[in-house]
């Protein structure tokens, strides 16, 4: 995913890299707009849709088990990778477990869509253990005629599906534009599989109204089941989201919800309680205000779809300019990073909307650096230790020269938390987090 656009959004950092797009006087140049808002689209998915917020709950749940490993006895040495648990399971699991569910990010490539045709779903159940408890998903995959392999439509390949219409309908928006990247260009999978299927399903439906129909069924714990009951019930039809001869999508998506899919409302009263608990905890003052904010958001964003419509966060997508950018303004983009420095959304309209950016933007760096940080530690291998290791924000680091130490800044950032100026970066903000302000780490290499 994050390989193969002009700019790139990690699910589940609130961060978007820029490096690539050029910023104007308020924004970014319009050429780069409808790249810029493929990944924005990402950040609202993962805000605004129960699949990724359960997701985000699952790697929370293995942050908070590995600051247990780091938290129990100062001076310790801990080697990396860590020991497995009594269960035979090694410390990402769940995260490993919701990874399944979405699929390989990197499967991306050009498949000749007038060669295939689709020929079936096969729709299996995976069981998983964990921590004595069997975990369940559906795993969909798609055979297509003329294809050896099936296809695994994971999640992945619905939120990219999402954010590519979340493109054209932007790049409709500017149309004497000279775009630095169009939609139309990138890989035909994952990002116009949609189109594929609607066609082999023959389903005549609009641009806006497949944004927010995917937007509907991205909100379900089991999105591609949803996604795929829903183009069974469609088959033949012609959609019409707008206007007087509109369907009613909401509740076609929820009739084929209750047929795969426990509800949104089950799992929000499974994880909210969960967050709330971990916003309050001490010892991590960090991380737990940036749970804290990320768990105001998805409350205010389930209140509103309460009051508004489930639709109230995709429609904006659908609007001109002037509604989508009142609709940035309301639900900004926290943090950018732009070759190695982080930037945030700046607000010239009022102090106190510039104070909310600036709680964004705080919230949404510490998770970034704690994700950085929780991939090293669990390394399982000699490449992923490799690759993790080094500081992403190296290079264009502004605390660098004030720290003054730079083989730790650069090959081994945990240890920032230890430096006798006491500085300390984003990275090193993490590793207090995890208590390695009181360990020593092991890399041990194989």
């Amino acid at each position: 995913m994050e390989k193969h656009n002009f700019a790139a959004y990690k699910p589940g950092t609130f961060s978007t890299d820029v490096s690539n797009l050029q910023f104007a006087e308020k924004f970014f140049e319009e050429k780069d707009m409808s790249a810029f808002v493929h990944e924005y689209c990402h950040y609202v998915q993962d805000i605004t849709t129960i699949s990724a917020i359960f997701g985000f709950s699952l790697w929370l749940r293995d942050v908070v088990a590995l600051t247990k490993v780091f938290s129990n006895g100062e001076g310790k040495t801990i080697s990396i990778p860590l020991n497995r648990d009594k269960y035979g399971e090694t410390i990402n699991k769940f995260r490993k477990y919701y990874n399944q569910y979405c699929g390989d990010p990197n499967i991306v490539m050009e498949l000749d869509y007038y060669r295939h045709s689709f020929v079936k779903r096969h729709l299996s159940i995976i069981e998983i253990d964990l921590d004595g408890n069997i975990q369940k998903f559906a795993a969909n995959e798609i055979e297509l005629s003329n294809l050896p392999q099936n296809l695994f439509l994971g999640l992945i390949v619905l939120q990219e599906i999402h954010a590519f219409y979340a493109q054209q309908l932007a790049e409709r928006k500017l149309p004497s534009v000279e775009l630095s990247v169009h939609a139309e260009k990138l890989p035909s999978f994952p990002y116009k599989f949609g189109d594929f299927l609607f066609q082999q399903f023959e389903i005549e439906i609009d641009l806006d109204t497949k944004f927010i129909l995917i937007e509907l069924c991205l909100d379900t714990v089991q999105a591609t089941s949803v996604f795929l009951e829903v183009l069974e019930k469609l088959k033949g039809k012609k959609i019409i989201g707008f206007g007087p001869d509109k369907i009613d999508l909401i509740s076609i998506v929820e009739e084929c919800r209750i047929k795969c899919s426990y509800s949104t409302e089950e799992a929000l009263e499974n994880i909210i309680p969960d967050l709330r608990i971990w916003s309050k905890e001490i010892g991590r003052e960090h991380l737990s205000q940036a749970i804290g904010w990320y768990l105001n958001q998805i409350e205010l964003v389930y209140n509103i779809k309460k009051l508004a419509s489930p639709t109230f966060f995709s429609m904006p997508f659908c609007m001109d300019w002037y509604n989508f950018s009142l609709f940035f303004q309301f639900l900004p983009s926290p943090a950018y990073i732009n070759n190695g420095i982080f930037y945030r959304t700046v607000s010239s309209i009022s102090d106190e909307q510039d104070n909310k950016f600036i709680k964004n933007f705080e919230a949404a760096t510490t998770i970034w650096s704690h994700r950085i940080l929780y991939d090293l530690l669990c390394s399982e291998n000699l490449n992923q230790i490799n690759e993790r290791c080094q500081c992403p924000l190296y290079e264009g680091c502004h605390i660098r020269p004030k720290i003054d130490e730079d083989y730790i800044c650069k090959m081994t950032p945990w240890e920032i938390i230890k430096n006798k100026n006491k500085i300390i970066c984003q990275y090193g903000m993490a590793a207090h987090s995890f208590g390695l302000w009181q360990n020593t780490l092991d890399i041990k290499i194989k």
